[in-house]
C-alpha cells in the first residue's frame, strides 16, 4: 500500500495516509500516539478542519482504543459526523 506523508486530522501531527474506497477515504497512522491509526472520509474531512471541539472529541475516542486490534472509522453521512470501531479480525 503507497502512502504519503501529511497532516494528521485530527491534531496537525505527522501522519502516513493512504487513500482507499477508490479514493473517497484515507486510512491514517498518526505519528502521535494520542491519534494512532484511524480511516476518515474525505467529507468528514473536510467538515472537521475548522472544529477543534469535534478534533478533540474524536481523538479522545481514538486513544480510547489504542492498542486494540482494529481502527476508528469516521465519515459524515447525512452530513452528521458518525464514528464506529471497526476489530480486525
Amino acid at each position: 500500500m503507497e502512502y504519503t506523508i501529511k497532516p494528521c486530522f485530527l491534531c496537525d501531527a505527522e501522519s502516513k495516509q493512504s487513500d482507499t474506497d477508490h479514493d473517497n477515504r484515507s486510512l491514517v497512522t498518526c505519528s502521535n500516539e494520542a491519534c494512532g491509526q484511524y480511516e476518515i472520509t474525505h467529507s468528514a474531512a473536510i467538515s472537521i478542519v475548522s472544529s477543534t471541539f469535534i478534533k478533540g472529541a474524536l481523538r479522545k475516542l481514538v486513544n480510547k482504543r489504542h492498542g486494540d486490534y482494529g481502527h476508528f472509522d469516521i465519515s459524515r453521512p447525512d452530513k452528521q459526523i458518525k464514528w464506529e470501531w471497526i476489530a480486525k479480525q
